[in-house]
């Protein structure tokens, strides 16, 4: 499944929600977020809107901007970024901390989210990912 694609979403959000360590490492967290990836060469970034409830995702859905639904937390980066975290090569708090992901929400409370942000990228590297740049660079 490609990075950024509904498959992809669909099933890294269903995984979230059956995964047990994610649920007790978030059981506390309360705290929409909007993850919004820029890639360069399109008119607009991928734009996810999900609202991450005590260890469950109870929503998720595309949007066009960041603006169209409101979040207590926006974090954007640029696809290679975000492709960095899929892989487990890049830390997404370290990456807040070092200003490769931007944040807009209450910086201090979402940097107090260290166990739930392992836990979600824990998941994540479950996904069965392909980027569409290594594609393009196989040949397929």
């Amino acid at each position: 499944m490609f990075f950024g694609t509904t498959a992809w979403f669909t099933t890294f959000m269903d995984m979230l929600n059956t995964d047990s360590d994610y649920a007790k490492a978030a059981v506390k967290y309360e705290g929409t977020l909007t993850i919004v990836a820029e890639i360069k060469g399109l008119p607009r970034p991928i734009c996810i809107w999900c609202d991450p409830y005590h260890g469950k995702i109870r929503d998720w859905t595309f949007i066009n901007d960041p603006s169209d639904r409101p979040a207590d937390y926006i974090l954007t980066a640029g696809y290679d970024v975000w492709k960095a975290v899929c892989q487990g090569r890049q830390d997404v708090m370290k990456g807040i901390m070092a200003g490769r992901i931007k944040v807009k929400g209450k910086m201090m409370q979402l940097l107090k989210q260290t166990r739930p942000a392992l836990a979600l990228v824990k998941v994540m590297l479950k996904v069965p990912t392909e980027f569409p740049d290594d594609a393009f660079y196989r040949g397929n």
